[in-house]
């Protein structure tokens, strides 16, 4: 990520002042000598931050390839560049000795000497990074000073340079929140003969020779001048902090590269940061999760044509908490390149997919961009104007005009008759769920217990078209209305082996016995189409017994229910479904009601209809799975037909299924692996 989104923004830099090139090979050959001061100069202007920096990663690969671009660019004075490559994101200085004294080789001196001073050039005056954090803070620091480190050389035989005072451009704070807008004025604050002092201070508290605590002093004294509350570490104040983006009269500039990869902290645990957000974010939603905001903020710390690459979670592209998100994006800036993790742990603790967004702060009509499928290998084009508000979705174009074909026949099922409602959340599974032998205890020991009693089915019951019951069954103590447990004293002695774990649950009734309320519970007694919320394919069965579902699951109510059901089922609709909805992090896709209910499901005339629910029943009267193999594959080239398919969509469709099917059947043949210690 750091590698290409710096050449994007190296060469971008470079055309806008006149080097054109489209590699920076060609614009480091068109370079001459008497250009090199001024393209020493553009290449030294660059600026850089990750706002949520953790343990300093990009910061350190930024710096090392920067290096590499210096000298492919020819703007070192003793290194070539073939003299440099990168290793793992470690700068390596080729077919040279180990440097130990600058007496024994003056040409490695050299080197060394030239990388020590660009190193710390561009830690000094082009790096920037923020974290709440300071262990993360600390460490940022730590390995920056290892990088310099690296290269420290001899300035005399025995005597080696001072090392700087680069920590003051790695900070503590709250990055999202600000008590300053980006354009506060502040001219009463910034008077010229104050913010030239305070530019002067931060460049003489990295002179290693100065005095580091009386300067910081100093700098404090400064600040206090603008803010009384600048120590707050639970904002950060960019529009002060960082005086290298500011221009000579005090107003914010920008960043011309922000990087990083956000926090993942789900919306549950930043209530207290809510009402905050929603003041300062027109991204903002209440179900948003953490690293949504820093989209918005990257954008908002750039200078025009700055350029945005963040690795970050990719449900935002579908869920509905990030419509403001993708609108935001669509409208305000010019996508570059996505690259798409989907359905791929890239670390084991992940339990969501993830992709690289690289953007940049400009507007540009027809704008093409492109996206590498990182699990299939393939890269492919797009067209900006394609993407859709409602959720972005990445194909090539000729699986994006199918896409387009189908939602253009078809209704999303949410304007269809039909109510969709999850399953029941018990809070404690383990006392309100009992077996057949737990069952017929109850009901012997008091038959009043059978009016409480319910079949429950769980996601792993719900197959495609069936129903495999598990014989177990659900304590319907239900509480709208309230079921009075006294009335069921052999189910209470029961639920009373758990009392300590039902008063602490978090989803319960009135009393401790009973569950949360349902407004929906008697949709359950309904027929209805029932799927399990997290499956490698579509899982639809009809249940006309009165099935109870646990969380899990979803209902759909209505009518015109086995049509849609065989629609549902197809493989048209489980492509279509691959292309819109968020994988579960772990190899599932999550059948949720928010992607579900988007579905286009094709109308017909009723004579039509009936000709496919025909097949329907009979594939519900089977028993076996190979009974109804043929019949399942009657109702997928009828679907392709209500659609208008032609025979080339139809082959894209069956050999992405083909594909599916074998990469699981390898998948399976792989050893699991143990758990995470």
């Amino acid at each position: 990520m750091s590698k290409s989104t710096l050449e994007t923004l190296i060469i971008e830099k470079f055309n806008s002042h006149g080097f054109i090139g489209d590699s920076i090979n060609d614009i480091g050959d068109n370079i001459s000598k008497k250009q090199l001061i001024n393209a020493k100069e553009i290449f030294n202007s660059i600026t850089i931050c990750d706002p949520a920096i953790g343990s300093g990663h990009y910061l350190v690969s930024i710096l090392n390839t920067m290096l590499l671009y210096k000298a492919k660019l020819g703007l070192f004075d003793n290194i070539d560049e073939n003299q440099l490559s990168i290793v793992d994101d470690m700068l390596v200085i080729n077919n040279i000795d180990d440097y130990n004294n600058s007496m024994i080789d003056k040409t490695v001196h050299k080197i060394y000497k030239e990388l020590y001073e660009s190193k710390q050039l561009i830690i000094e005056n082009s790096l920037f990074g923020v974290d709440i954090n300071p262990k993360s803070v600390y460490i940022s620091r730590l390995r920056l000073w290892i990088e310099l480190l690296k290269h420290t050389y001899f300035i005399t035989k025995k005597e080696l340079v001072l090392l700087p005072n680069i920590d003051i451009n790695i900070r503590q704070g709250n990055s999202l929140l600000s008590k300053y807008l980006l354009n506060e004025d502040f001219n009463s604050l910034f008077k010229v003969d104050i913010f030239t002092n305070y530019k002067d201070l931060v460049k003489e508290y990295k002179n290693p020779k100065n005095n580091r605590i009386e300067i910081q002093d100093r700098i404090d004294d400064v600040k206090y001048k603008f803010d009384d509350d600048y120590e707050n570490k639970n904002k950060f104040e960019w529009r002060y902090e960082f005086p290298e983006i500011l221009d000579n009269n005090g107003k914010f500039i920008g960043f011309d590269l922000i990087i990083g990869n956000p926090p993942y902290i789900r919306q549950e645990l930043i209530k207290e940061l809510k009402p905050l957000l929603e003041e300062n974010y027109e991204v903002y939603k209440s179900t948003s999760d953490l690293y949504t905001y820093f989209y918005e903020l990257s954008f908002n710390l750039l200078k025009n044509d700055g350029i945005i690459a963040l690795l970050s979670s990719n449900k935002f592209c579908r869920a509905d908490y990030g419509y403001s998100l993708r609108k935001f994006l669509k409208d305000k800036t010019k996508i570059i390149s996505i690259v798409d993790f989907e359905k791929q742990k890239q670390f084991k603790e992940a339990t969501t997919d993830i992709l690289i967004f690289i953007t940049q702060k400009k507007t540009q009509k027809d704008n093409d961009f492109s996206v590498l499928d990182h699990q299939l290998n393939q890269k492919y084009t797009m067209k900006q104007d394609e993407l859709n508000y409602s959720h972005y979705s990445f194909s090539n174009s000729e699986n994006q005009t199918l896409i387009n074909k189908i939602n253009g026949l078809g209704t999303p099922l949410k304007d269809w008759n039909v109510k969709i409602k999850r399953g029941i959340l018990t809070g404690l599974n383990e006392a309100f769920i009992i077996n057949q032998q737990e069952k017929d205890t109850l009901i012997s020991q008091d038959g009043k217990n059978k009016e409480v009693i319910v079949p429950i089915l769980k996601g792993a019951d719900v197959k495609k078209y069936k129903i495999n019951f598990n014989n177990e069954y659900l304590l319907n103590i239900h509480n709208n209305p309230s079921i009075d447990i006294e009335e069921y004293q052999k189910i209470k002695n029961h639920l009373n082996q758990f009392e300590q774990k039902l008063q602490t649950r978090s989803d319960k009734g009135s009393t401790i016995y009973n569950l949360r309320d349902c407004k929906f519970i008697s949709y359950f007694k309904q027929e209805k189409i029932i799927w399990q919320e997290l499956t490698d394919k579509s899982n639809f069965t009809l249940d006309t017994n009165g099935y109870y579902t646990l969380a899990g699951t979803f209902i759909m109510t209505g009518t015109n229910l086995k049509y849609i059901l065989s629609i549902l089922n197809s493989k048209l609709i489980e492509w279509y479904f691959h292309s819109m909805a968020n994988s579960s992090g772990t190899g599932t896709m999550q059948w949720k009601k928010t992607f579900v209910e988007r579905l286009p499901i094709v109308k017909i005339d009723k004579k039509e209809q009936n000709k496919i629910i025909s097949l329907v029943d009979l594939i519900l009267s089977q028993n076996s799975d190979h009974n109804y193999s043929g019949l399942k594959q009657q109702i997928d080239e009828k679907v392709y037909q209500m659609y208008n398919l032609t025979s080339e969509e139809i082959e894209l469709i069956e050999n992405w299924y083909k594909d599916k099917f074998l990469k699981k059947k390898i998948l399976n043949k792989v050893p699991k692996q143990g758990k995470l210690l």
